[in-house]
This record gives structure tokens, C-alpha cells and sequence, in this order.
């Protein structure tokens, strides 16, 4: 008999304030996680709301006769929906296992099994810690010899044995043949023309709103070498970070191209960049083979700093069109906080480089870690600036801290007398870095000013507010102004743009500007919809 598992992934976002999520965010997680148990019979059943017109009605058919339930999520909405619905799932079929794994489950595993909507947490990376349980299920073998997951036991938390991370070349490849990927292909189409997607990257070359790009997401690697404080994946990961030879990505991209016909690859490894000599090949092979596509990823600053002209210049002959930075901090005194390890100046090195190349960088930014001064978030204020107006092809988004459990900065939060949410609703509404976060309303007011204005003025440099008035362009080279010289007291000029636009909403002579469709993510209001897992 077959064992069909059902595999749910929450919504991205809440769907009542109606803002899409990019299409090319495929449920790799599960794609990955599913290919080893396949070898044994298992089939899957996968349910993602970004392509499912009725992804509760689907779930409920699909749970008839089911094996097991599962499911994933990261910070925000989907910590909320997925909880809720497992608990849905929990009252109507109470004997069907339920397993959790993803990046907020692995470091939060007892909220998932103290409210019984998971009888096992995956801790960390799943594709073999998931295939054993499923086996261990089935067959009537103790889920304690598991290694890698995180039971409930005598009323309290059981870790089983550490699993070890596992090279993604021992792993069998990502099983995209069990989604409709041109489901999410037609979807992205239909996103072209909105005027906000959120982590929808800005268009490659000779794309448009009107010939509009077909992305494929794909994880090249797993874990990360840095040591960041921020983050939970030195915990996690122990720091380990396996990547896929440069000669079986190409061959697996290739063969995804030639069956899906996509122009672009969005790779979601946390950090893509770590080994030059797999990257120096991975573009050599790209160009070689003449696959004809465009490529963006995630790099760090001194991986930039360090890496060859040559390395460089194949990245841009490959097609690679965009670099996702994390910069996170300007001063010395943070840096050294976050053991992120940037020199100072070498942000603006990296820069350079990549904008001589033509290669757009997406710079990240954090203000208000746990006792970080003024002087110290007004740097990083400044330093984001600089690099927005310096090379304004390029986004410099600045996010607020959030406290994650599982991370060092977060235990010095706590102790600073932080509490971390104890529920999956307050976790849910955790969507932003800027606003629903007690950091927020401890920043110092003046800190709070700058910080909120210049969210405001960077689309308005962009000029990614529509409008072919006098005024939009005197706004446009104004708000350049303040950026270039952090200018960002009584900012007169925008209040009455904005009353005018008001009163001419109130007499209906005006519709609400929107943002251009390639916006980003950035809203004129300030609020960013670009946020980052940490």
C-alpha cells in the first residue's frame, strides 16, 4: 500500500490586505526535503496557495486517506496560517502525524509540540532527517532513533541525536516534477503589471512590464560560514555550508531550462558566493553550454572585495544581473558586535566593482541591535545613503532589528528585558522589520525621523513615483538632495505634495499615485516589502 503524504504551504502573506508574493518563490523546501523518501515509495501531495485557487478546499480532499501531514514556514504570515490550519487538521484527524521542519520550527520546536499540532520538529536541514521519519512511522520503529528532530516527551522538550549536515551532491535533485511549475510561470506573467509584488526583483536586461521575465527559484547550497549573531543558522548549521559541484548545478539547470524554458535563475542559497572556484566555474560552464539565461544570488561584501577581475567579469558574461548583500552595519563597534567582520570602506569597494560590471547590488541594512548607540544607527544611516546615491542603479534598504530566538543577539535582547513572543498569532503579525516590533518604539525619536524619511525619499530618487509634473521633478532632484547630504529635517517640500495630493483626492480630480510596477518593493508611504529571514 502507498503512503500519501500531504504537504501544506502556508500562505506567504495575509491575503486581506492584498499584496501577491513573487511567483518565482517556489516551495523548494519541499521540492528538496520529498526527493530522498520518493526512493521508498512515499508520493506527496503538495498545497501552495500561490497557485491554488482553493488551497483549504484541495487540503481537506487530499488529507482523505492521507499517511502524514506536514508543513514549513519562516517568520511572518505564514507562522500564523500554517499554525492555524495544522490546528484545523489536529481536530479533525487526531491520530495523523504531523511533522514541522523549516527555519522558524527548528528554533522555536516547542511551540509546535506544547499546542500538539506536531508529533516531530525537523531540526535544520530535512532531506534525510525527513525520508528516516516518514520510514520510522511506517514501520513501527521508535521516532527517538531519528537524528535531527525535536519530540515532546513527559511534558517537555526530547532532542534526539545531532544530525550532520549532508553535501547536496549525496542528495538526489530537487523533485519539480511533483508542482505545476508553469502554474507559477502564469502567475508571474499576470504579476508583471502590478504595482507591488512583494520580493519581486527589479526586471534583467531586455525584460519589461510588457515582455515580462519567467524565473525558476533553486538552492544551490545549504548553510552558511559566517558567524553572524543576528542570524539562527550558526546554530542551526554549525556553520557548515555544502554546495552542489559547479559541473552538476550547471547540468541541473540545463536540464530545468530545456524542460521549462524560464530566461531567469533566482538562487535562494543563504549565501551563494562563499567559493570563488565554483562560482569561476559555474559562469565558465554557463557561457560554455550558451544556456542563455540570467542568474542573481546572494554574496558577501569582502566575497566581492576578494574575488578575481576575471571571477567577476565571468559573472556578468554569464548573466548574472543582481547580487543580494547584506552589509548590516556601518560602524567599527557593530561590526564587531554582529562578527560580520566588513572593513571599513570595503562596502563602497564592493560597490564599485560590481556597479563597473553593470551588476545591480541590493544592500541590506539593520538598525537598533540590542545597545547599539545613536552615533552607531545614524552611521549605518548615513553609509546607506551614500551608496544609494552613489550608485542609484542599485537598492540600499534599511531594515529594523528583530529579536529570533535560537540567535546571540536575541538571548542579549532577552536579557535587556525583551520577550519573545510566546504565541503563533504575535509571530504571524511579525511581517515587517519597521513596525510591529517593540525596537521600533525604543529607537530614539530623532533616529525614528531619519529612519522613516528616508524610506520615504529613496523611491522618490528612484523616481519610481509616477508623475510628469514640474513638481514631481523638483521633488525627485530634492529628494536626492537630502539623501546626499542627510538632510531630513522639515521636509516642507514633500507635506505639501502630500496635502495637495490630498486635496485633490477629496475633490476626485486625482487617483492615488502608485509606484511603477518595477518598484522593488518599496512603497512611497515607507513601509519596505523586501524582508529578510535572518
Amino acid at each position: 500500500m502507498t503512503q500519501r503524504v500531504v504537504m501544506y504551504y502556508p500562505e506567504r502573506g495575509d491575503p486581506s490586505l492584498g499584496q501577491p508574493y513573487s511567483a518565482d518563490l517556489m516551495p523548494l523546501e519541499f521540492l528538496h526535503i520529498l526527493s530522498p523518501a520518493l526512493e521508498h515509495g512515499f508520493e506527496f501531495d503538495i498545497i501552495d496557495s500561490m497557485v491554488e485557487p482553493d488551497p483549504m478546499g484541495k487540503l481537506w480532499e487530499r488529507l482523505e486517506g492521507a499517511f502524514a501531514f506536514a508543513s514549513t514556514c519562516i517568520v511572518g504570515y505564514q507562522v500564523a496560517d500554517g499554525a492555524a490550519v495544522a490546528e484545523e487538521v489536529r481536530a479533525k484527524y487526531p491520530d495523523l502525524p504531523m511533522i514541522w521542519g523549516g527555519w522558524f520550527p527548528s528554533v522555536a520546536p516547542q511551540l509546535y509540540l506544547s499546542r500538539n499540532i506536531a508529533d516531530a520538529v525537523c531540526l535544520g536541514q530535512g532531506e534525510v532527517t525527513f525520508t528516516e521519519w516518514l520510514l520510522a512511522t511506517r514501520d513501527g520503529t521508535s521516532v527517538e532513533d531519528v537524528p535531527g528532530l525535536a519530540l515532546w516527551r513527559d511534558d517537555q522538550l526530547f532532542h534526539t541525536a545531532k544530525r550532520e549536515v549532508v553535501g547536496l551532491d549525496d542528495l538526489p535533485p530537487p523533485a519539480f516534477d511533483l508542482i505545476d511549475v508553469e502554474k507559477y510561470l502564469d502567475v508571474q506573467e499576470s504579476q508583471a503589471s502590478a504595482a507591488k509584488v512583494r520580493y519581486r526583483f527589479p526586471d534583467p536586461p531586455g525584460f519589461s512590464m510588457e515582455k515580462p521575465y519567467r524565473a525558476l527559484s533553486y538552492f544551490s547550497s545549504y548553510g552558511c560560514p559566517e558567524p553572524c549573531t543576528f542570524c539562527c543558522s550558526p546554530m542551526l548549521t554549525n556553520r557548515r555550508w555544502k554546495a552542489l559541484e559547479a559541473e552538476k548545478l550547471v547540468d541541473r539547470i540545463a536540464e530545468l531550462k530545456q524542460q521549462y524554458g524560464f530566461d531567469v535563475v533566482r538562487f535562494q542559497d543563504a549565501n551563494f558566493g562563499v567559493h570563488e572556484k565554483r562560482v569561476k566555474r559555474f559562469c565558465e560552464l554557463l557561457i560554455e553550454r550558451e544556456l542563455n539565461i540570467q542568474w542573481n544570488a546572494t554574496i558577501e561584501v569582502e566575497t566581492i572585495v576578494r574575488y578575481s577581475d576575471e571571477t567577476l567579469d565571468l559573472m556578468r558574461d554569464s548573466g548574472c544581473h543582481m547580487m543580494w548583500v547584506g552589509a548590516e552595519a556601518a560602524s567599527v563597534e557593530t561590526q564587531l558586535y554582529i562578527r560580520k567582520g566588513i572593513q571599513q570602506g570595503n562596502v563602497d569597494v564592493a560597490m564599485r566593482r560590481m556597479w563597473l560590471r553593470n551588476i545591480k547590488i541590493g544592500l541590506f541594512w539593520i538598525i537598533g541591535y540590542p545597545d547599539e548607540t545613536p552615533a552607531s544607527m545614524r552611521e549605518t544611516l548615513t553609509l546607506a545613503a551614500e551608496m544609494k546615491t552613489l550608485y542609484p542603479n542599485c537598492t540600499s534598504e534599511v531594515l529594523l532589528y528583530r529579536p529570533l530566538p535560537g540567535t546571540v543577539s536575541g538571548e542579549h535582547a532577552e536579557r535587556n528585558g525583551y520577550e519573545m513572543p510566546l504565541s503563533f498569532e504575535t509571530w504571524g503579525g511579525m511581517v515587517e522589520y519597521k513596525f510591529e516590533n517593540k525596537t521600533y518604539e525604543s529607537l530614539p525619536a530623532d533616529i525614528k525621523r531619519d529612519y522613516h524619511r528616508y524610506t520615504y525619499l529613496v523611491p522618490w530618487f528612484d523616481g519610481l513615483v509616477k508623475g510628469n509634473t514640474p513638481y514631481h521633478s523638483f521633488l525627485k532632484w530634492m529628494a536626492g538632495y537630502r539623501l546626499r547630504n542627510h538632510k531630513y529635517g522639515w521636509t516642507v517640500e514633500f507635506k505639501l505634495y502630500d496635502v495637495g495630493k490630498r486635496l485633490m483626492q477629496s475633490l476626485g480630480l486625482k487617483k492615488r499615485p502608485q509606484l511603477a510596477a518595477r518598484a522593488a518593493g518599496v512603497s512611497i508611504e515607507g513601509t519596505s516589502h523586501n524582508v529578510r529571514e535572518a
